[in-house]
C-alpha cells in the first residue's frame, strides 16, 4: 500500500488466488479519509508498488513466468512503459518511488540474501548494498537518502543511506525487530514493533546513529556481458564510504563453506518407511430409522502415508472400522514415479459394508496431459453378498470374481477464492472397464460411469459459491444382476475421503484441484485407497443401501462462509498451533432415479462446516441435517471432524 504525495489517497493492490501460481490483481484507489473505493484498475499482471510524484502512474512489479520488471501504468490511460527487465528468476520487492521521480528503489533476492538497488533516470540499476543483511522494504525521506530495513546485531532494524555520500545510520533499536518502517516527515519514523504474538505501531525520532557499512562491491562488469538497459552488479555512483570517521571500507567476506552432513549415494528406502502424513477420521451417527433400537453407529479411520526423500517411492496403509458391523477395512498401496510423468501404483485391500464385502487388488498407469489426468487400469474383485439369519449368523448369498482393464479421465476448469471456494467453472470425467469371462471372470460386465458439475456465480457477494451437478453409473450384462449399492456409508468411502485430503493438505483455504476432484470421481487414482468396487455415494442415506443396476443423480449445492481467521500459537499452551479459517454453512439437495424399477431416492439438508488448522494440517468439524422423502426414512443428522 502507497499514499499518494497529499496523503489523500492511499493505493492497493489485491489479489484473487485460484491456485498456488495463478491469481489476478486489482489496483485500487481508496479516499484515506472515508475509505470510499474511488477508482479501480483490473487486470495488473503482478504486484504493488508506488504512485509517481505527479500523481499520474503507478510502478508496479510486472510477472511473466518467471520473470519480473519494473512497469510504469498510466493511470488515465491503463498504457504500461516497461522500466526494467530483469533476468529470468529474478525476485525482488514491492518498488519505491523518490519524491522527485527519478528513481525507484527495490530490493532483490541474491546469492547471499536481500540488497538494496536504485534504478536511475536514464535506466541504469545501481546496487546500494552487498552482504545480503535483510536489506528491503525501502521508503524515501527525500530526493537523496532512504529508509529501510536492515539486520544489526541479529534484529530487523531502521537504517537511513545518504545515496550521495553512501552514508548509513541505524534510526531504530527495537527489542525484538522493527518492521515496515515508514517516515513521519524528517524528524520521526514510524513501524510494527513486535508485542507478545502481535505488533504494535510505534513511532521514534529520527535518530542516526552510525552503523556498519555495507559491503563494497566487486569490480563493474564490461558493459557487453550486460543484458539491454541492465547494468546487473554494476556499480556507477560514488564508491562506498563507511559512515564513521577514519574507518575504512570493509573487504567482501568469502561465503561461508557449504557444511556436508552426509556424503553418500541416494538410497530407495532413505526416510521411506518414516511415515510423514497420520490422518485420523471419526464419524458418529445416529440409529438407523428402520431400526431405532439400534446403538449409535460409530466410524474411525487411520491412514499413514509417506515416501522417499526424492518422492519417488511412496506407499500408504489405511484402516477404518465400523461398529454397524464390528468388521475393519484396510488398504495398502504402492506408488512409483521413476517413469515420470507417468505414474505407477499397486493397491490391494479389504472393503467391508455390512451386508457386502469386497476384495480386491490393482494396477494402475496414469499420468496428467496438461491438466487432464487420464488412468489405465487393471482390477480384480472378489466381491460377496452376505445376509444375515434368523438366528444372527451370516451367511454369503452371492459371489462374484471380476477381473479386468479400466479407462478413466478427467477435466475441470474454474476460478475460486482461497474462501469461497469456485464460482465459476466446469468440471466432468468419465470411466468405464470391463470385465471379460475370458479373464477369469463369472461373467461379461461393462461398467461405465460419467459425471458433469457446473458452478454459476452468483451476484451481491464473491464469496459464496452455486453447483449443479448430475452423475450416472450403469453396470452391463447380458442378464440382469443388481451389484450396483447404491447409498449406504462405506467404509472404503472413508478411507477414499481420508486420502483425498491428504495428498496435498492446504493452509489457506481451497484450491482448484481438490475442489474439482471432488466433483469429478477418480476413485482410483487415489493411493491406497478405494470405495466398494460396485458402490455409488448417495448424500443423505448413509444408513440404507439400495441395489440396482443403473443409477442417475442430480443434485444441486450452495454454500457461503463467514470469514474469521484467528489464532493461537500454542493451543491450551501444549499442543501445537491452532487457526480458526471460518465457519461454512451449505444447503444441499440430490434427487436419484434407480434401475431396475425407476426407485426414488431423494434428500435436501444443510450442513455446518467449522474450517481450521491444526499445526500444518487443515482440520474441519462438520455437523449435516438431512430430510429424506423417499422409503418411509426419517430425517437424519450426524457430526464428525476430518483432516482435509
Amino acid at each position: 500500500m502507497r499514499f499518494s504525495r497529499d496523503g489523500r489517497c492511499l493505493y492497493l493492490v489485491t489479489a484473487d488466488l485460484e491456485s498456488d501460481t495463478i491469481f489476478s490483481s486489482r489496483l485500487g484507489q481508496v479516499d484515506a479519509r472515508t475509505a470510499d473505493l474511488e477508482q479501480s484498475w483490473d487486470d495488473l499482471p503482478g504486484f504493488g508498488g508506488c504512485v509517481t510524484a505527479d500523481g499520474k502512474g503507478y510502478v508496479f512489479v510486472e510477472l511473466d513466468g518467471d520473470t519480473a520488471s519494473l512497469t510504469r501504468e498510466d493511470l488515465s490511460d491503463g498504457k504500461r512503459e516497461r522500466l526494467s527487465r530483469l533476468p529470468p528468476g529474478t525476485s525482488i520487492t514491492a518498488p519505491a518511488c523518490s519524491p522527485d521521480g527519478q528513481r525507484v528503489a527495490f530490493a532483490q533476492r541474491g546469492d547471499t540474501g536481500l540488497d538494496l538497488f536504485v534504478r536511475e533516470a536514464d535506466g541504469a540499476l545501481v546496487q546500494l548494498t552487498f552482504d545480503g543483511r535483510y536489506n528491503t522494504l525501502p521508503r524515501w525521506l527525500d530526493a537523496g537518502r532512504l529508509l529501510f530495513v536492515r539486520e544489526a546485531d541479529g534484529r530487523a532494524q531502521a537504517h537511513v543511506m545518504d545515496l550521495t555520500t553512501r552514508s548509513l545510520w541505524t534510526t531504530t533499536d527495537a527489542p525484538f525487530g522493527a518492521s515496515d518502517p515508514a517516515p513521519l516527515g524528517q524528524l520521526e519514523v514510524a513501524f510494527l514493533n513486535r508485542e507478545g504474538w502481535g505488533f504494535s505501531l510505534d513511532v521514534a525520532p529520527l535518530t542516526l546513529v552510525p552503523a556498519s557499512p555495507p559491503l563494497v562491491s566487486s569490480p563493474p562488469l564490461p558493459p557487453e556481458d550486460l543484458g539491454p538497459g541492465l547494468l546487473a552488479n554494476a556499480f556507477h555512483a560514488p564508491a562506498l564510504q563507511p559512515s564513521r570517521p577514519g574507518a575504512l571500507p570493509m573487504n567482501v567476506e568469502p561465503t561461508p563453506p557449504l557444511m556436508i552432513q552426509e556424503d553418500e549415494e541416494y538410497s530407495p528406502v532413505d526416510h521411506l518407511f518414516v511415515p510423514s502424513l497420520r490422518v485420523p477420521y471419526l464419524l458418529v451417527l445416529p440409529p438407523s430409522s428402520a431400526e431405532p433400537s439400534e446403538p449409535w453407529r460409530l466410524v474411525v479411520a487411520l491412514g499413514l502415508q509417506g515416501s522417499d526423500r526424492l518422492g519417488f517411492h511412496s506407499w500408504a496403509l489405511n484402516v477404518a472400522y465400523d461398529t454397524l458391523n464390528s468388521l475393519p477395512s484396510a488398504s495398502a498401496g504402492y506408488g512409483n514415479y521413476q517413469l515420470a510423468p507417468w505414474y505407477i501404483d499397486l493397491s490391494g485391500g479389504l472393503v467391508n459394508l455390512g451386508p457386502a464385502y469386497d476384495r480386491y487388488s490393482e494396477l494402475g498407469l496414469s499420468r496428467t496431459f496438461w491438466t487432464t489426468p487420464v488412468r489405465l487400469s487393471i482390477l480384480g474383485i472378489d466381491h460377496h453378498d452376505v445376509a444375515t439369519d434368523r438366528d444372527g449368523t451370516d451367511q454369503v448369498v452371492g459371489r462374484y470374481r471380476f477381473v479386468g482393464p479400466g479407462l478413466q479421465f478427467a477435466y475441470g476448469a474454474g476460478e475460486l477464492t482461497p474462501y469461497g471456494g469456485v464460482r465459476r467453472g466446469l468440471a466432468f470425467s468419465g470411466a468405464g472397464s470391463y470385465y471379460p469371462e475370458l479373464a477369469a471372470s463369472d461373467f461379461d460386465l461393462g461398467d461405465v460411469s460419467g459425471a458433469v458439475k457446473v458452478w454459476l456465480p452468483l451476484p451481491v457477494s464473491r464469496r459464496h459459491s452455486f453447483s449443479l451437478g448430475a452423475r450416472g453409473r450403469a453396470l452391463l450384462a447380458a442378464e440382469p444382476h443388481s451389484l450396483l449399492e447404491i447409498g449406504g456409508l462405506y467404509s472404503g468411502m472413508v478411507l477414499q475421503a481420508l486420502t483425498m485430503g491428504s495428498r496435498r493438505p492446504s493452509q489457506g483455504g481451497p484450491d482448484l484441484a481438490r475442489e474439482l476432484q471432488r466433483a469429478i470421481p477418480m476413485d482410483r487414482q487415489l493411493l491406497g485407497s478405494r470405495s466398494l468396487a460396485f458402490g455409488e455415494p448417495l448424500r443423505g442415506y448413509p444408513d440404507l443401501t439400495t441395489e440396482g443396476a443403473a443409477v442417475t443423480v442430480a443434485s444441486a449445492s450452495y454454500s457461503y462462509p463467514f470469514i474469521i481467521d484467528h489464532g493461537w500459537a500454542s493451543l491450551v499452551y501444549v499442543l501445537p498451533a491452532f487457526f480458526i479459517r471460518q465457519i461454512e454453512i451449505e444447503a444441499f439437495g440430490e434427487w436419484a432415479w434407480i434401475w431396475p424399477g425407476i426407485l426414488q431416492r431423494r434428500s435436501a439438508g444443510g450442513a455446518l462446516y467449522l474450517r481450521t488448522t491444526l499445526g500444518n494440517l487443515p482440520l474441519s468439524l462438520f455437523v449435516q441435517a438431512t430430510g429424506r422423502f423417499d422409503a418411509g426414512l426419517k430425517p437424519l443428522a450426524f457430526f464428525g471432524f476430518a483432516f482435509e
